[in-house]
């Protein structure tokens, strides 16, 4: 299989189309013109890139009698951000073409290791990228729980509520190629494919689409489960807190009423220290003990 790229001479694209050689052309959009001879086999018009360019983002496919024209979209994640990668699929029998803007891992081993490479093999790779973003996004979620139950930080909490909107962006781009794939399965059976049973690899793409959807929504789970957590524990340590504070008010509150008995006999230091400050600790110790007899602390 021939791989063609931006740097390509499009005489060469020409001789492999002469040829019936199977190629991938895989190009930046905006050198896909319509005198490009790959536009040109494929019947590319004005309209028919229009048509296209007005369906960009969102998930499309249309299977002609010999091509097939299709967008859709994987994930690429960097600096805590979920990006859609969308990529215009254009195949035919001997014949594919690929426009995107953006660099995918996926796409670029494809291109380093050329085999029966079709549209459904791009599709695959980009729901590859789907899959490896939710993946990555649960170990992090993972971890994080882990980190919760050893110590509580603010930089804990805002990475788990920046890996919510995270995977609300990716459940996003998963849910709707998911959907391109069911609303047009049986259309897709008549891609054209260099290998295996398109039928039969449609079916397996949806699979692969339903599992990406399902580790999304596993890891959301998990997200709230440890937000959960961080709050539960985040409230138990208040409680703690609340448990030495109210004794000592009720403590410090009692001896600050000015009863006349008592501001007539505690009058000493040694008061002070034994009603005082003892009654407080005394009042705090208690406390501890029947938390701890009851199995609370």
């Amino acid at each position: 299989m021939l791989i063609f790229g931006q740097d390509t001479d499009p005489a060469e694209v020409r001789r492999a189309l002469d040829a019936g050689e199977h190629f991938w052309l895989d190009l930046p959009e905006d050198r896909f013109t319509l005198d490009h001879p790959a536009a040109q086999a494929f019947g590319f018009t004005a309209e028919w890139r229009d048509r296209l360019m007005r369906r960009q983002g969102r998930a499309f496919a249309i299977v002609a009698d010999d091509h097939a024209s299709i967008i859709f979209a994987g994930a690429t994640r960097d600096a805590g951000h979920v990006d859609r990668l969308e990529v215009v699929v254009i195949a035919r029998q001997n014949a594919l073409v690929t426009l995107r803007d953006r660099p995918c891992r996926r796409l670029d081993e494809l291109r380093d290791a050329p085999h029966d490479i079709d549209a459904l093999r791009v599709l695959d790779a980009l729901t590859d990228s789907l899959l490896e973003v939710a993946e990555a996004m649960e170990e992090e979620v993972e971890d994080a729980e882990n980190s919760i139950l050893q110590r509580r930080s603010s930089v804990i909490l805002r990475n788990i509520t920046g890996l919510r909107q995270q995977v609300s962006d990716l459940l996003k781009i998963v849910r709707e190629q998911r959907g391109l794939i069911e609303r047009n399965e049986e259309e897709l059976w008549d891609i054209p494919v260099v290998f295996g049973d398109a039928e039969r690899r449609v079916r397996d793409l949806r699979g692969h689409l339903a599992r990406a959807t399902d580790a999304a929504e596993s890891t959301r789970t998990t997200i709230a489960e440890a937000l959960n957590l961080y709050l539960s524990i985040a409230a138990e340590n208040l409680t703690r807190i609340a448990t030495v504070l109210l004794p000592l008010t009720v403590v410090s509150g009692f001896f600050g009423m000015n009863f006349t008995w008592m501001v007539d006999h505690i009058d000493s230091f040694w008061a002070f220290m034994v009603f005082g400050i003892g009654g407080m600790l005394a009042s705090v110790a208690g406390v501890r003990l029947y938390l701890r007899r009851k199995g609370y602390a």
